[in-house]
């Protein structure tokens, strides 16, 4: 069972997606902060990341990338050799221009919430190629 871990500080969206994830035969963990992501990640080795851009920061050394904490997740993530190669869809309320470009920059799904389920399904499948 491919494993996915699920990164937004909104409890109830976190609990429709796994569900959801579930329901479709993958395992779920998850996270709530940006620490909490990184941690999980390097530990987990999920197959894939759903994250959030908005959420609480890294802390005061990143103070610089409050509501944009995802993106230091992101780059994070991909400056660690254990974790560079796990593909990242992004599933943000954010819709605006620059992070649909750092998306698009870096090959990334972009998904704005409000969200379809259908649509993230679909997009988690192809990401992992189960489609």
């Amino acid at each position: 069972m491919k494993k996915i871990l699920v990164v937004d500080d909104e409890r109830y969206i976190v609990e429709l997606i796994e569900e959801e994830l579930k329901d479709a035969g993958y395992e779920v963990i998850s996270a709530s902060n940006g620490i909490e992501a990184i941690d999980r990640a390097k530990q987990e080795k999920p197959a894939l990341i759903i994250l959030d851009i908005m959420m609480p920061t890294l802390g005061e050394e990143w103070s610089n990338w409050i509501n944009q904490e995802g993106w230091k997740v992101y780059t994070t993530l991909q400056e660690d050799t254990t974790t560079k190669d796990i593909p990242v869809i992004i599933l943000t309320i954010r819709g605006c221009e620059a992070d649909r470009e750092m998306a698009k920059k870096h090959n990334l799904t972009f998904i704005t919430k409000p969200f379809s389920m259908k649509e993230l399904i679909k997009e988690v499948k192809k990401k992992l190629g189960d489609l």
